[in-house]
């Protein structure tokens, strides 16, 4: 990828981390009093909003009022998804492993000089800020926002310099949320076999002809998140950013795309 690439996509996702904070001046010092008051106010209000349970019958009636074509199996099997969603845990024990992993996401997405002022990470996580370091995440986040949108309009300027509207098939699709469930390579084509169901787009396989892998970072049975298409001497070249446990891309020159 030349713009949408690994790094641009994560500070994509530091754009937001500001929101839902408050602003207390107990944050501003360490204090397990101040934490444990919290905690349980907010283990409270979690417990209030999450211990809601829902029967089939009303699950099944509700889905069925919509007016969607949806089989019995499907409305069960999306029931069984819901009807436990605490993964076999308490609900004391969720909001727990909730605010662990929050705790892990702002270790790892704030810089250590926002860290660094940060009294007592708990607190943070559960949404309690000092002024200082709010305004610290939310100068971080503004930035963030910028290259983000900065870099997106430089490659979509570029594109629309490069490709006449609708100028090939693949330009009319999105394929974000794809999931790749196979790539299936032959000696003149490669296939990319996806699953659409969460995807911007009907097609269900993309041959890539005549093609020349450029990068593999092994995409099958990823989530497709983002591409960049370029013309090259005698066809175009396609890096498809890509996630699963981790962001990956592949770079492919190819003569032509055909979509089915």
């Amino acid at each position: 990828m030349k713009y949408l690439t690994k790094d641009w996509y994560n500070k994509m996702l530091c754009t937001s981390l500001y929101f839902g904070l408050k602003i207390d001046k107990r944050a501003e010092v360490f204090s397990e009093v101040f934490y444990q008051k919290l905690s349980k106010k907010e283990k409270k209000d979690f417990i209030k909003i999450h211990s809601f349970v829902m029967s089939y019958d009303k699950y099944k009636s509700i889905i069925q009022s919509t007016g969607l074509e949806v089989d019995e199996e499907k409305i069960r099997e999306n029931f069984e998804l819901i009807e436990d969603p605490f993964q076999g845990m308490t609900i004391d024990e969720y909001f727990d492993y909730c605010q662990s992993l929050k705790k892990k996401e702002l270790k790892e997405k704030l810089p250590k000089h926002i860290l660094d002022k940060v009294k007592d990470i708990r607190v943070l996580a559960l949404g309690y800020v000092s002024k200082d370091v709010y305004n610290l995440i939310k100068s971080y986040c503004d930035q963030n926002e910028k290259f983000f949108k900065d870099t997106y309009d430089k490659y979509n300027k570029l594109f629309e310099e490069t490709f006449k509207k609708d100028e090939i098939e693949y330009l009319k699709h999105s394929f974000h949320d794809a999931y790749i469930t196979e790539i299936k390579k032959e000696k003149r084509d490669i296939t990319f076999l996806i699953n659409n169901e969460e995807a911007f787009t009907n097609i269900e396989s993309i041959i890539f002809k005549n093609y020349n892998i450029v990068l593999d970072e092994n995409v099958e049975k990823t989530y497709w998140l983002y591409d960049e298409i370029y013309k090259v001497d005698g066809g175009y070249e396609v890096h498809i950013l890509t996630e699963y446990d981790d962001l990956r891309e592949f770079i492919i020159q190819c003569e032509d795309i055909i979509l089915k």
